[in-house]
């Protein structure tokens, strides 16, 4: 069972080790003098890595997702002196560590079983840590552990090896399979909590302005308060909370969605306290928290944060929103310092990205598609993973190992920014060919938002693409429609209903007599075992009498609105206040590009708005939409103020 033959003489001293060098983390506002190493670090982690180094026997260290387990035992074995060679097994494949090379031997060639320069050129001895073990993709996979236990792979015996050490999670996860007694028998199985790993003195690292240690104190007043609200919350998302509540972000963005609800906290009783907990964190970091709901332009804040800091981003949304075109189109605004690298979740793989090549010098690397690794373009990589629940089982490894490592099958790739998207489980009762992730892996994001009703962004685009039709469909869509209505006929099958009634005005216009027909519309509606609901009839007649948007037909007739909204009876009210009405609704349907492209005409229409319809479009709108009213309010005082003197 031992790995002995494998290891190299004149190993490393193992006892004792300076756990300030496993700490290793500088001064930062949390820690003005550094962290205190026996304070923020177990030592039974590091006892028994150091042993089983010693011993030549293999340690498995087991708990949940996100407490920190292969951070703690690299900076262990990095601090005792030793290189670490990390194997992710959910991503791993034989042709990966060994395969069989071509050489002249005695003027014969034969086939000769090599191992990746990565295992070959090591100059220390090393250590290899397992990742997961219990996910193996496959028995072929399973049985190549088997031998790498035994210190070799393909029969190669593997150079310079000390010790072999595994970070795994428990069976309670999904994806998680029960190790057989060969397996089994073969580990020291050790269970890791976060208070063995050095957490804190990492996140303090991580944002190194911030005093955390107010946060930290709230984090286990939770526990206290609510036993088992951090089963979820553990260091790895306890830091995508924290990063949002930072940023001025929704708090709750910092918890993972898996392909549908978002996995809240909960007590010992199964009770959500979410909302009670996660406000303890941001009022001991003096912030605000904000709910999802709070958030106005989420996309286009995410979107942007993810791609200017280098963040992992995850965007669920229904289907036909146009999350993948939104995200592409804003990546393409930073070309000149990143680029764009797209994998599709059901059609990717591994076999189409990467390949085992002998290097000459009596090994293999991995070598990688040039759009991954491209000698001639130093920029980063912006990696868009679209559809990334609907990929099978190898390639949703792969796209982990991208996530969790920023590595592509063990090669280092220039990976800035991760952008993925995913459709929910069910929409509106109709369900989705799409898997569900376990929280191992939704747990990966910095930030996770839901758009399913964020349409504002489709809407702009539509409008800026096709014009004036689609500000008529778009307010028909607003409208006439309800809540399962526009699911159904979401913004790519309102872009077919433009283009198809576009080619229609186009045979009017060329063909005399000629009469458009409801049922090129109808052919635009999602057909799944029957027709979608989305009744047409509204549009159908919008579009025959080619009305124009409220806001249109408003100002076309600006001169006469004005005239109306301007008069006021003897006690200083509203002669037709059915105007005042009919102006309000329409600017409130506009959608901001229309309200920026109209500003003049809209500001001449607002002088005269009473005060409360005035109030209403500031308090009812976030973001930029409410800066465009509260600048017109402002520009509205300062004409005033001028005709005045």
């Amino acid at each position: 069972m031992s790995h002995r033959a494998g290891a190299a003489a004149g190993q490393p001293a193992t006892s004792p080790v300076d756990l300030s060098r496993v700490c290793r983390f500088g001064a930062n506002a949390t820690f003005p003098e550094g962290p205190d190493p026996d304070s923020v670090i177990g030592k039974k982690v590091v006892e028994r890595i150091l042993d089983a180094i010693e011993t030549q026997t293999m340690v498995r260290f087991l708990s949940g997702p996100g407490v920190g387990k292969s951070a703690t035992v690299r900076s262990v074995c990095e601090a005792a002196g030793y290189d670490t060679f990390v194997i992710n097994v959910p991503s791993l494949y034989p042709e990966r560590l060994a395969i069989p090379m071509p050489v002249q031997h005695k003027g014969t060639r034969v086939l000769e079983t090599v191992l990746t320069n990565d295992l070959l050129r090591r100059e220390r001895p090393l250590v290899l840590i397992v990742e997961e073990p219990s996910r193996a993709p496959s028995q072929v996979v399973a049985s190549q552990l088997m031998e790498l236990y035994n210190g070799s792979i393909a029969g190669v015996p593997i150079p310079n090896l000390a010790a072999i050490i595994a970070c795994d999670n428990d069976a309670s996860h999904a994806g998680v399979s029960v190790m057989d007694l060969a397996q089994g028998s073969r580990w020291r199985t050790v269970a890791v909590t976060r208070a063995d790993t050095p957490f804190k003195a990492a996140l303090a690292d991580r944002f190194p302005d911030v005093d955390l240690a107010p946060a930290f104190e709230a984090y286990e007043r939770i526990e206290t308060r609510w036993p088992g609200a951090l089963d979820k919350l553990q260091p790895r998302t306890l830091e995508h909370v924290l990063y949002n509540i930072l940023r001025g972000q929704p708090a709750e963005w910092g918890l993972p969605l898996l392909a549908g609800p978002r996995d809240h906290l909960r007590d010992s009783e199964g009770r959500v306290v979410t909302h009670e907990a996660l406000p303890m964190l941001a009022a001991a970091l003096n912030r605000p928290y904000l709910r999802d709901a709070d958030m106005a332009d989420k996309t286009r804040t995410a979107v942007r944060r993810a791609i200017t800091e280098g963040r992992t981003l995850l965007i669920q949304g229904a289907p036909g929103v146009g999350k993948t075109a939104y995200v592409t189109s804003v990546a393409a605004e930073y070309a000149d310092r990143y680029r764009v690298v797209y994998l599709n979740g059901p059609n990717d793989s591994p076999d189409n990205r990467v390949a085992p090549m002998p290097d000459g010098e009596g090994g293999f690397a991995m070598w990688l598609t040039r759009d991954l690794r491209d000698p001639d373009d130093p920029r980063g990589i912006i990696v868009i993973l679209d559809e990334i629940w609907r990929a099978r089982t190898a390639v949703m490894n792969m796209f982990l190992e991208v996530l969790q490592e920023r590595t592509f099958c063990g090669v280092d790739v220039n990976i800035h920014a991760i952008i993925a998207m995913t459709n929910p489980r069910e929409v509106h009762g109709v369900p989705m060919h799409v898997g569900k992730p376990d929280r191992a892996h939704a747990d990966r994001f910095d930030m996770s938002i839901d758009v399913t009703s964020d349409l504002s962004l489709a809407y702009e685009w539509l409008i800026d693409a096709y014009g004036e039709v689609a500000e008529v469909v778009i307010d028909w869509h607003k409208e006439c429609l309800d809540d399962t209505a526009r699911v159904f006929a979401n913004p790519r099958v309102l872009e077919g209903m433009i283009i198809a009634w576009r080619r229609e005005l186009d045979k009017q216009d060329s063909r005399p007599g000629y009469k458009a027909d409801q049922e090129v519309l109808e052919e635009c509606v999602p057909l799944l075992r029957e027709r979608a609901p989305v009744p047409l009839h509204d549009l159908y007649a919008m579009l025959s009498k080619r009305t124009v948007p409220q806001i249109s037909r408003i100002l076309r007739d600006l001169d006469r609105y004005v005239e109306l909204l301007a008069q006021r009876d003897e006690h200083g009210g509203p002669v037709h206040g059915g105007a005042h009405e009919e102006v309000l609704s329409a600017i409130k349907q506009c959608e901001l590009s229309q309200l920026q492209k109209a500003r003049e005409g809209i500001l001449a229409l607002v002088r005269h708005l009473p005060q409360q319809f005035k109030f209403s479009l500031i308090s009812g709108n976030k973001g930029d939409r409410q800066r465009y009213f509260i600048d017109l309010f402002v520009e509205v005082e300062r004409q005033a103020a001028a005709r005045a003197r």
